[in-house]
């Protein structure tokens, strides 16, 4: 979506969300023989929570990740920033297994690509390149992602390690 689109469907939820709260804080300043007063500082923090609520989903979009072979790079594009690795600073993959438990929901589980760098300073650095959705089986997960990983590693000549985490 282009950022006009996106303003728009902003200034839209905010003010759908004053509508909203108006309506209700109307009708239960009556119902519950509040003071009208209460009006104000409850639509404010209605707009306040609204605001944020559209600044984090914007903010939290869309992952792009290219491997350039003729430039031999990997780029990662995010919240309208790109950071771009030599693939020469490639260290290897690793194939995270990840389980999320729920206390009253069962377990799902999803696995995750994740390439390792080493830029000039010696600093290890992380770019996820690929993640499954969540499924109810860990080895339907493991299956989706790991010949991918497998066909990428062999040819950039480097090596995968499976780790497993639990969230």
């Amino acid at each position: 979506m282009g950022k006009p689109i996106v303003i728009g469907l902003g200034v839209v939820w905010v003010l759908f969300v004053a509508a909203l709260v108006l309506s209700w804080g109307t009708a239960l300043t009556h119902i519950l023989n509040l003071s009208s007063a209460l009006l104000f500082p409850l639509s404010l923090l209605a707009l306040i929570y609204a605001g944020i609520d559209f600044l984090v989903s914007t903010r939290s979009g869309p992952r792009t990740v290219t491997i350039d072979w003729s430039t031999r790079r990997l780029s990662e594009e995010a919240k309208g920033r790109t950071t771009v690795h030599d693939l020469a600073a490639l260290r290897g993959f690793e194939l995270w297994r990840v389980e999320s438990t729920g206390e009253s929901s069962p377990s799902s589980y999803h696995c995750k690509l994740v390439a390792g760098f080493v830029d000039a300073a010696g600093t290890t650095l992380a770019a996820e390149i690929l993640a499954t959705g969540a499924v109810d089986d860990a080895d339907s997960a493991y299956a989706s992602l790991h010949p991918l990983a497998a066909e990428l590693a062999a040819s950039l000549g480097t090596t995968i390690t499976v780790k497993d985490e639990r969230v």
